[in-house]
């Protein structure tokens, strides 16, 4: 009997292998290839046959994984695979005939909340990667009943959202900034909405508006 291919997608955190979990570098021990960005493979220096990618899409990787003849295969994605994580989409374009396992890893949003000693139990979420903000998100942030993290993008840094915000938003809300989170260049910031629309952030970053005011 023909054995099944084994596609394991691995939630590798937001960088930096301090992130990464034992699960993490079990399944990647155990694959015969693993696709992903230089950034994530190079977190696994003792991987066996490495497919780097400028970025990982649904499309490309769905590609490689069925035109390989290996089959145990790993998929390195960024922070964790059920928080707006490409492992949603790729797991759906594969075949069905396909063994697909999720492996956790810790969530920017995890991270970022940690690095300011933060709960996270009753914050609301939302990615701002390749998507506009939406009344949704800006009325969520008005009514102030939760926190709101909001993943930033290249077209969506936390200074042009707080810009977006302080028509609307109180402006003395507390802020939290964490970006480029793991990396050598990590940057963890606090203060005001009226505060951040001056701060010069990337992308890369996790923006948290919080409910109180100073």
């Amino acid at each position: 009997m023909e054995s099944k291919k084994e596609v394991v997608i691995i939630g590798c955190g937001p960088g930096g292998a301090g992130y990464l979990t034992g699960q993490a570098r079990d399944a990647v021990d155990r694959s015969e290839v693993v696709i992903g960005t230089a950034k994530f493979l190079s977190l696994f220096p003792r991987a066996a046959a490495q497919i780097e990618l400028d970025s990982v899409n649904t499309g490309r990787v769905s590609e490689i994984v069925t035109g390989t003849d290996a089959l145990k295969v790993a998929v390195l994605v960024s922070g964790d695979t059920g928080l707006y994580s490409l492992a949603s989409s790729l797991s759906k374009a594969l075949p069905q005939s396909y063994s697909v396992k999720f492996i956790p890893g810790v969530s920017c949003i995890q991270a970022a909340c940690a690095l300011f000693s933060l709960e996270w139990q009753d914050m609301r979420f939302f990615s701002l990667h390749y998507r506009p903000a939406t009344p949704e998100m800006v009325e969520e942030v008005i009514r102030g009943t939760h926190p709101v993290a909001f993943l930033c993008g290249p077209a969506s840094r936390p200074g042009q959202i707080a810009g977006d915000l302080i028509k609307k938003v109180e402006p003395h809300r507390v802020c939290y900034v964490a970006c480029k989170l793991g990396s050598d260049n990590q940057r963890a910031w606090q203060g005001k909405l009226v505060e951040l629309v001056e701060e010069n952030f990337n992308g890369q970053a996790v923006c948290i508006i919080d409910r109180r005011t100073v």
